[in-house]
């Protein structure tokens, strides 16, 4: 391996449980994949000018976080989720690097929370969470 490089499994999700105090950051479940997404929508200028190519201007921005995990009767993480939902309130999260040599975070809505649990394989969860304002790299 090339020196720099980060291996995806050492790349974790986090939520906090004390949402009204100062942060405490746990990780959601055994992960086996987690996503940031991060997107701009374009608002097209084109005009006569263009000479018939589309020309574009940066608009809003969005992000998402999706993660998929094994679950556990004790997973901290989950149970904030799953309590942070029945509220309708938000989480903040965090997609961390190891020794949190850099992260992104922000406040999110909780879009989906999936659970599945077929005969003969692991119980697993899948979360979708949608950024509620900014996103930060620190």
């Amino acid at each position: 391996m090339t020196t720099g490089q980060i291996l995806g499994t050492s790349i974790l999700l986090q939520v906090d449980t004390n949402p009204s105090g100062s942060a405490n950051y746990v990780n959601v479940g055994l992960q086996k994949s987690a996503t940031l997404s991060m997107n701009t929508t374009t608002e097209d200028v084109s005009n006569k000018d263009s000479l018939l190519w589309k020309e574009y201007l940066p608009g809003y921005k969005d992000w998402s976080i999706d993660c998929d995990a094994l679950l556990t009767e004790t997973d901290t993480g989950m149970t904030q989720l799953e309590n942070q939902w029945l509220a309708g309130a938000k989480v903040r999260a965090i997609i961390k690097t190891p020794a949190n040599a850099a992260h992104w975070s922000g406040t999110t809505i909780i879009k989906s929370l999936k659970y599945t649990a077929g005969d003969g394989t692991v119980y697993t969860s899948a979360v979708s969470l949608t950024g509620s304002g900014a996103l930060t790299k620190t």
